[in-house]
């Protein structure tokens, strides 16, 4: 969870089965020094639970509530006028206790019938028997169900691009089951719009579930992405002196003031992406290609299903995935000059602050 928001920083991130109270989850991120703040649901005894995850910087939840599997939060992107409702949603197992979920969703509706409204999760329902593969495969009262509630509510699901399935019982050959459990259902106001929507199904490493992404961006054509600012450039204390002395360094002249303060950004932007390369770049890099190999992978187990064969490749890419963050870690290690912890303490902060002490200390 903590490598998805600080690498991907999503708006928003939908939690489901975290095992831990909402409490203790507030206290991963705190510690984790990540700019999320946290609704949810506790777990019981170690099992279920549900949360929602968000970026203060990008959405404000003005008000939240939640229903049994439900979570509701009623929100305003920040910097418009644009109200949402997101609810995160965790379905139930038990037949039983599935009509009264369904019936909790067409609750939330009445409530915020006048606003757009966004809902992720796992449904553990299925639409349809094409969303299923392996198992018992007969309709049943609950996919009708799901299906007018979907209809009746003026929702959309949203399809992914890369594929169906996003839930898989791990095994092979004829004892192997896919479904597609999870999904995004978005409402037809924002579908009608003039926006950009997308769902992908991501890696999962280790999970049976696939996490599924939502993209919803009303500004999808304007062209490069945009400089970023990364926190992780901190923690390398020369980092801010090198700005400075480039600043002092550039000789760039424009038609005015202005125009010489922004060629000059323009210029310490270049020499910025050019140290992160030279300083980050190998590892990073070679990190974000062996997740693509991971996807590429998993996309094609969803489609043909689990081997021996895909099962040790997907062993191979994992191993070689800790060995990066082992890589990364030994960065730090280096630039603090500490060699006495042991190899498989993963503690950047804790190499970040020695190489700090030590340099205040010449």
């Amino acid at each position: 969870m903590k490598e998805k928001l600080k690498k991907d920083r999503p708006s928003i991130m939908i939690l489901q089965e975290t095992k831990i109270s909402v409490q203790q989850l507030e206290g991963i991120i705190s510690n984790s020094k990540l700019q999320y703040k946290v609704m949810g649901q506790d777990a019981i005894e170690s099992a279920g639970g549900i949360a929602i995850l968000w970026n203060p910087n990008e959405i404000i939840f003005e008000d939240w509530t939640s229903m049994t599997r439900i979570l509701i939060g009623m929100g305003r992107i920040v910097g418009t006028k644009e109200r949402v409702v997101i609810s995160g949603v965790y379905g139930p197992h038990i037949p039983g206790e599935r009509e009264n979920f369904i019936k909790n969703m067409q609750v939330i509706q009445r409530l915020y019938s006048e606003t757009a409204w966004i809902v992720g999760g796992d449904f553990n329902l299925i639409r349809s028997l094409e969303e299923k593969k392996g198992g018992i495969r007969k309709p049943d009262q609950y996919m009708e169900m799901f299906n007018d509630m979907i209809c009746n509510l003026r929702l959309v699901d949203t399809p992914t691009i890369n594929r169906v399935y996003t839930w898989n019982n791990r095994r092979r050959g004829k004892n192997q089951i896919s479904s597609r459990l999870d999904r995004f259902l978005v409402s037809e106001t924002i579908m009608n719009r003039d926006v950009f929507i997308e769902t992908r199904i991501m890696p999962s490493l280790g999970s049976d579930h696939w996490p599924i992404r939502l993209e919803v961006d009303i500004k999808s054509n304007l062209g490069k992405k945009p400089f970023r600012f990364e926190a992780f450039w901190r923690r390398d204390l020369g980092f801010i002196k090198k700005m400075e002395e480039w600043w002092l360094q550039s000789m760039v002249q424009g038609k005015g003031k202005m125009h010489t303060f922004q060629l000059k950004l323009k210029e310490l932007k270049g020499r910025i992406k050019k140290w992160n390369k030279e300083e980050f770049g190998n590892i990073m890099e070679e990190r974000q290609k062996l997740e693509g190999e991971m996807e590429t992978l998993q996309q094609k187990i969803i489609i043909e299903g689990r081997t021996e064969e895909s099962s040790k490749e997907e062993g191979i890419i994992l191993g070689k995935l800790e060995e990066r963050r082992k890589q990364e870690e030994v960065l730090w290690r280096q630039k603090s000059r500490i060699k006495w912890l042991k190899e498989g303490e993963r503690n950047t902060k804790f190499f970040h602050q020695a190489m700090i002490q030590h340099r205040q200390k010449k």
